[in-house]
């Protein structure tokens, strides 16, 4: 994941947020599939054929990031967060 401008810090919540734009999250939600961990991992998905935005929260300070497009995510899929 690009979250380097965190400069490392753990990301501790990670999930979807559908019907939403990138900077006005709608309906966000964890999902219960997402692997959790320090900024270098990648977060992965299944949804079942929806489209959404993948956000993610730093810890520290609360700031959230969105992947770059909005995804319909059929299958589990790896997806790169900017933050």
């Amino acid at each position: 994941c690009n979250v380097s401008s965190h400069g490392g810090r753990y990301i501790d919540k990670v999930g979807i947020a559908y019907n939403t734009t990138p900077t006005s999250p709608s309906n966000p939600q964890i999902d219960s599939k997402t692997e959790l961990g320090d900024f270098d991992k990648e977060y992965r998905f299944s949804t079942g054929g929806r489209a959404y935005y993948v956000w993610a929260c730093a810890h520290q300070d609360g700031q959230y990031g969105y992947s770059p497009t909005y995804l319909t995510i059929l299958t589990p899929i790896s997806v790169d967060i900017d933050v």
